[in-house]
């Protein structure tokens, strides 16, 4: 197994909306961030589990499985409980945040969302001081 330093944390970003991930993807790189784009729920624990990215950017209404179940199933996997999920959500209401498990999120971001909000809210989780490693072709 070849292993490689990326000196950028990688970000992962879940969204089946292609335009926002799209976007999400041209935000990641303005900040410097290596990120994956997953546009489905069902792909991204697999890809979770196999890169180890430094935070999840994941939309809470996907077709395939909601953001909420997938971060649910992603704070019960041992290898993905610590990573930090950030709800991406549209969902603006009244009762907003209360109406989610706020306890599996750390942090939630509106769209659409400022690109200083997206920043900071990454920034927040991670420490960029530390380099990791990719393995790659395992």
């Amino acid at each position: 197994m070849e292993q490689r330093t990326i000196s950028q944390p990688l970000v992962l970003a879940v969204d089946d909306d292609l335009d926002n991930l799209w976007l999400m993807s041209l935000a990641l790189e303005l900040f410097g961030l290596s990120s994956i784009c997953i546009d489905q729920a069902r792909y991204a624990l697999v890809a979770a589990k196999r890169y180890q990215p430094k935070i999840i950017l994941l939309d809470l209404v996907m077709k395939d499985t909601s953001g909420i179940e997938l971060a649910n199933r992603l704070k019960a996997e041992p290898t993905t409980a610590n990573i930090p999920i950030v709800g991406v959500t549209a969902l603006v209401t009244w009762e907003y945040p209360k109406c989610l498990p706020i306890e599996i999120f750390d942090g939630f971001l509106t769209k659409p969302y400022m690109l200083d909000d997206l920043q900071h809210l990454i920034t927040t989780h991670i420490n960029k001081k530390a380099p990791y490693c990719l393995a790659i072709g395992a």
